[in-house]
């Protein structure tokens, strides 16, 4: 369940062919992909520090913390890859979701 909501800079141009992100996140992370899922919006306007993505990930309580540090630092890199931008230009924050406090298709989720 990593799941990542990415705002995007106003002044942040998409390139024109992105590299897969969800696959360059599971690779620089060592995790399988098939639950990761990545969102974006735009913002409108942005003020204070100019970071290019501002990203919350959600990981369930049940991974250890070298593996959240290492969803962390794989997902600012798949990032910086697709969006060809340095990964200064980005802030990831971590909220770590505890069992019973998900529910999916209707049915809270367990771990």
């Amino acid at each position: 369940m990593p799941i990542a909501h990415c705002i995007l800079s106003p002044d942040l141009q998409p390139a024109e062919n992105p590299p897969d992100l969800i696959g360059r996140w599971g690779k620089y992370a060592g995790k399988e992909t098939s639950d990761m899922t990545v969102t974006f919006t735009r913002s409108e306007k942005q003020f204070g520090h100019p970071y290019a993505v501002i990203a919350t990930l959600f990981l369930p309580s049940l991974w250890s913390a070298s593996a959240m540090n290492a969803l962390q630092t794989g997902l600012s890199e798949a990032l910086a890859v697709c969006f060809s931008i340095e990964p200064a230009q980005i802030l990831v924050m971590t909220s770590v979701i505890e069992s019973g406090l998900v529910v999916e298709g209707g049915e809270v989720v367990m771990w």
